[in-house]
């Protein structure tokens, strides 16, 4: 079957309901198969699909739900910008918020932070979606209303789209818009709790928890694991806005992911085993309540952090497989259909 037939059909129920499609692409190949001569060429086949017309108007044709505010022929164009527009609107209200909200906070401490910046940002993004939804309906309420009143552009075969990859892996896009939102979110607040550490782990003075007297951490430790930190967190990014765009998964989708695991796994490896990363004075004051020693203390978190590391590990390395199987190994279900 020439390619120009396959994927005319292929952008004609693309558009469709999904009890709809298989009914319909088999009379509308019926259909062209009827007006095609034998063994016809190329030039023939663009002639009858631009004789069928643009797919949108033919799938309109075949709709049985009245639309009324987005004409039907611009519908799903609408729904797809619409989808598209939400992501961009919701990611740059998630950026700003982060932003204002992580440079001016009025908490002083780790917790309140933390609530104050994830419910203000979510806040600005609801607003940012709501925005984004009024302005994408306005303009396709508009382009609908003046449809009739303009002449229609000449559709042609080369306009088509290509058929996408069959026995792939889909992922979530729904999955990818909430794991994008998360990791910009937490992993911004990560970065600016590292950096400021000092002022909001540790030991906190006696009823006042906004005063810390003895940070957690050795300031000039921790601050060197930031641009391996900072770097993990944009790969994470990187990866979701992939997915997103893709919508299944691909090598080099499944090679960033094995690559962020890695370095996840380097980095709290690292942290596990470097020297001097919890401030001694720290432990000192917690022994002071206590009749374990702060040597006691200390051992006691090192083994444990270590241990978490090889828990890290062992949980990624499963997740870097399966994320490999997925991507390989194709979907049986679709094979045996064939």
């Amino acid at each position: 079957m020439n390619d120009y037939i396959k994927r005319y059909v292929y952008d004609v129920t693309r558009r469709l309901p999904e009890n709809q499609r298989e009914e319909v692409g088999k009379e509308l190949l019926a259909n062209i198969m009827d007006m095609l001569p034998d063994n016809a060429s190329e030039e023939a086949i663009k002639s009858v699909l631009i004789e069928l017309g643009d797919p949108r108007l033919l799938a309109a044709s075949y709709r049985t739900k009245p639309r009324y505010l987005i004409s039907p022929e611009w519908m799903d164009d609408y729904l797809q910008v619409l989808k598209i527009v939400l992501v961009v609107f919701g990611v740059v209200s998630l950026v700003t918020g982060l932003i204002d909200n992580i440079m001016n906070p009025e908490s002083e401490n780790v917790f309140g932070i933390i609530f104050e910046v994830f419910f203000s940002v979510i806040g600005q993004i609801i607003e940012g979606l709501l925005s984004a939804f009024t302005i994408v309906t306005l303009i396709f309420a508009g382009i609908s209303a003046h449809q009739s009143k303009t002449t229609k552009s000449t559709w042609e075969p080369e306009h088509l789209p290509e058929i996408p990859k069959e026995n792939v892996r889909k992922i979530s896009k729904a999955d990818s818009i909430v794991g994008l939102t998360l990791s910009v979110i937490f992993g911004a607040i990560f970065i600016y709790i590292v950096w400021n550490n000092q002022f909001y782990i540790g030991w906190y003075e006696d009823g006042d928890l906004q005063r810390i007297l003895t940070p957690f951490f050795t300031e000039d430790v921790l601050i060197r694991f930031l641009p391996l930190i900072i770097a993990s967190v944009v790969l994470t990014v990187i990866i979701y806005i992939l997915k997103l765009k893709t919508g299944y998964w691909t090598i080099t989708i499944a090679a960033l992911h094995t690559a962020d695991k890695a370095l996840s796994i380097i980095i709290v490896f690292l942290l596990s085993t470097v020297t001097g990363l919890v401030n001694p004075d720290f432990w000192t004051e917690v022994a002071q309540l206590t009749d374990i020693s702060a040597t006691a203390f200390s051992e006691g978190f090192s083994k444990g952090f270590y241990g978490l590391a090889w828990f890290i590990a062992v949980t990624g390395t499963i997740d870097v497989i399966a994320t490999w199987i997925k991507t390989l190994k194709p979907k049986q279900k679709e094979l045996k259909a064939k």
